[in-house]
């Protein structure tokens, strides 16, 4: 079980002819989120909430009728027949009041003290405390613990209510008004000059009988009407507390149902055009594997531009490499201007574009001007060797250009054997 001080208020208050003094206070009010520390919950904030069903429960009331009443600060533990004598300044009544969503109770003072505190109106709130525990909920604002009923254990009158040392906040200002609004001022004073009610009275609140009655009803609501509830073709009557909830959880599980059906269906009509969409790209993919028909002149431009780029790359950053760096001449264009990029500006090899084909194009432009200037190589040993590079490709250039007819009658893709021969052909020109 775990504990908890609360916060409620005294609202009225009467002296007895023998000195007592007797005071209608409200002890919970339901659907009132409460916030306790909490270092285990995000931001330190635990979040319970007790609802109407809880906090009426006969079982729960019962406990805060005959609880004592104590002055100025809570017991440091709840309260036994062994602790209790000392902190005795008063005590409940049996009278409780079910008043929307308030629950109110009937206390009476006996010590000069208390009734001192009360009556001068230093001590305006009372902090119930309880047990109780958790039935459903996270402890999130959004999702908060639901307290069971609650097991009263007494009620401490106070300068100011408290939820005790797990305190996050006070009740805030508004919380704090509603509870002395709606009050039935006549019927109070019916019940702070009787003490007890014999009877329930015939108004809006809700009253248990008098002691005569060994167990109390609990709190009495208009009677409802059957609700009828349409699954398929059949309707059926549905009647008590849960009525409405479940009529609202099945409207909304055909509604739920519908959408689902719409969404299918829409998603069928998406399957059929994506079928034939692969069918008509499988069709075109058997007619180009059938007979590939590919332009002479386009795979002549195409290699040429593909060699006239690689050695343009490789002429530019072969002088900045290492003298025993070996290159990959079967590597793209783009992969040569990213391997250079990667070794000498670490800054751009870390972008997260580094990887995109674009990027390197535009980062490439950006440092051309770099390579223009010649490191620490000897600039005739590079000249030299940029001569045996330009001799091989041109010669690599001239023979692709005279086989290219027998690639085209080729199965393999004359492109695709175009750069391999491309890529062969020039790492032969610059390794001889």
């Amino acid at each position: 079980m775990r504990s908890r001080f609360d916060t409620g208020f005294i609202l009225k208050s009467q002296r007895l002819d023998d000195g007592r003094l007797r005071f209608y206070m409200r002890i919970g009010k339901a659907n009132q989120l409460l916030a306790y520390q909490d270092e285990q919950m995000k931001d330190g904030v635990r979040y319970e909430i007790i609802r109407p069903q809880q906090l009426f429960h006969r079982d729960s009331i019962d406990t805060a009728k005959m609880a004592i009443i104590t002055h100025d600060r809570h017991p440091p533990d709840l309260v036994s027949p062994d602790t209790a004598q000392p902190y005795i300044h008063g005590s409940t009544g049996h009278t409780w009041i079910g008043d929307s969503e308030f629950l109110g109770i009937v206390g009476t003072l006996f010590t000069r003290d208390a009734i001192d505190a009360v009556d001068s109106g230093r001590c305006k709130e009372v902090s119930p405390a309880y047990n109780t525990e958790w039935l459903d909920g996270d402890g999130t604002k959004e999702n908060p613990y639901i307290q069971a009923p609650r097991i009263h254990n007494h009620f401490t009158i106070l300068p100011r209510g408290r939820h005790g040392p797990e305190v996050k906040h006070y009740i805030d200002h508004a919380d704090r008004q509603a509870y002395f609004d709606g009050l039935d001022e006549e019927l109070i004073d019916r019940l702070l000059t009787l003490g007890e009610l014999p009877r329930p009275p015939l108004t809006s609140i809700t009253l248990p009988h008098s002691d005569e009655i060994s167990t109390p009803p609990s709190p009495v609501t208009p009677q409802k009407k059957p609700m009828k509830i349409t699954l398929g073709n059949k309707t059926y009557e549905v009647e008590g507390d849960d009525a409405k909830d479940l009529s609202g959880a099945i409207s909304s599980m055909v509604k739920d149902h519908a959408d689902m059906k719409k969404k299918h269906m829409a998603m069928d009509g998406e399957n059929k055009v994506l079928k034939a969409d692969i069918q008509k790209h499988k069709s075109r993919a058997d007619s180009l594997e059938a007979s590939p028909k590919l332009d002479a002149k386009e795979v002549q431009e195409y290699v040429a531009s593909e060699v006239k780029d690689r050695l343009d790359c490789w002429s530019r950053i072969l002088p900045h490499m290492d003298a025993d760096f070996e290159p990959d001449f079967s590597a793209s264009s783009a992969d040569v201007k990213r391997l250079w990029i990667a070794k000498h500006r670490a800054d751009m090899a870390a972008d997260p574009n580094f990887q995109d084909d674009g990027f390197i194009e535009g980062a490439w432009r950006a440092i051309a001007p770099e390579l223009s200037e010649r490191p620490h190589q000897d600039a005739v040993d590079d000249d030299g060797e940029q001569d045996k590079i330009s001799s091989g490709l041109k010669g690599m250039l001239a023979q692709l250009q005279k086989s290219r007819q027998d690639e085209a009658s080729s199965k393999e893709s004359p492109i695709d054997k175009a750069r391999a021969d491309a890529a062969k052909q020039y790492s032969e020109a610059w390794t001889n």
